[in-house]
């Protein structure tokens, strides 16, 4: 059973990291419908459910927060190069 604290929807960044997987991999599982996620966002979410059931195991609030905080340096490298280009809102 899910925890009521994670969202239901994962980005497929954050699925990737929990799943160990690199993102490519994650966007193949959603193609092949190996990993489910809704079809009117584009297939750029996983559902939570879909992604445990793939790993075997639950997902933990404290998982979760460690795959999210993961990329931080990521997200924080990609708005200073947009800032950079002028492209920061």
């Amino acid at each position: 059973m899910t925890d009521a604290l994670l969202p239901r929807l994962l980005n497929i960044a954050t699925a990737a990291v929990l799943s160990g997987r690199s993102v490519f991999r994650v966007r193949q599982l959603l193609r092949s419908g190996t990993l489910t996620g809704p079809a009117s966002t584009g297939r750029m979410y996983v559902n939570t459910a879909s992604l445990e059931a793939f790993i075997g195991r639950e997902i933990s609030p404290a998982d979760y927060l460690k795959a999210e905080r993961s990329r931080d340096g990521q997200l924080a490298a990609l708005r200073q190069y947009n800032a950079s280009r002028g492209l920061d809102q």
